[in-house]
């Protein structure tokens, strides 16, 4: 049987996700990020759904220091993603195989150990030790962020554990919502909607698009959770 004709792609290789167009509060994170992946780290962004990882890495792919890597970024939803189908995904992004043919391990390796990319995986579920072997074995050029709800990343490289919006950014995120700036009477009230959801983003944006939707006011709103939270109504 002919042996299939394996060419590299050429680089550098262009697969971010689209850029978000509003991200708020989340700057240190940013800088910190920025700061490992600049030094070759590997970094693991924590937090649980919707608390903003996916926005961060997609704003984090667009900023100036990605251009350094010479073999381009990569971006990969990971979810449910089998750990060999991740591996496979690799080598055919910077290999063309005519046909289409699965490389042995020692190939795989070897094919990759010169990439010099930015490889952003959301919302993996590796284990540690496939996460240790992609790092340091299979990818050592390249540099790696992923994504996850539970920590993975001890020792070498930098964990990063998301927490809510501060005030003053989730007060703006309610405005982005509503496409508006608040009123002074709705601030206050706004304020109590953002302590009370703990400036969890998804689950703002969640709650204004409802009261708009529904036409209530953000005091209703602010009533309610109150109500939730105590089950006491005010």
């Amino acid at each position: 049987q002919e042996a299939p004709k394996i060419e590299p792609r050429p680089t550098p290789i262009d697969l971010r996700p689209s850029a978000f167009p509003g991200l708020f509060g989340r700057q240190n994170e940013l800088q910190s990020m920025t700061a490992s992946l600049q030094s070759g780290q590997p970094v693991e962004l924590l937090g649980e759904a919707g608390i903003g990882k996916t926005s961060l890495v997609r704003d984090l792919s667009y900023q100036p220091f990605t251009t350094v890597f010479p073999h381009g970024v990569i971006y990969v939803s990971a979810r449910q993603m089998p750990f060999n189908d991740l591996l496979q995904f690799l080598y055919d992004i910077f290999y063309k195989s005519a046909p289409p043919s699965k490389p042995t391990e020692a190939q795989l390796q070897l094919a990759l150990k010169g990439r010099q990319a930015l490889v952003l995986l959301d919302d993996v579920e590796f284990t540690q030790a496939e996460l240790e072997q992609l790092t340091q074995v299979v990818a050592p050029g390249c540099t790696f962020l992923w994504t996850s709800q539970e920590r993975t990343l001890w020792g070498e490289g930098r964990s990063i554990a998301l927490r809510g919006l501060p005030n003053e950014e989730a007060l703006r995120l309610i405005e982005w919502e509503l496409q508006r700036p608040l009123t002074v009477e709705e601030r206050y009230d706004a304020e109590k909607i953002c302590a009370a959801l703990e400036g969890h983003p998804l689950q703002i944006l969640q709650a204004a698009a409802r009261a708009s939707e529904e036409g209530n006011s953000l005091a209703q709103l602010a009533q309610q959770l109150q109500t939730d939270e105590t089950g006491v109504e005010l």
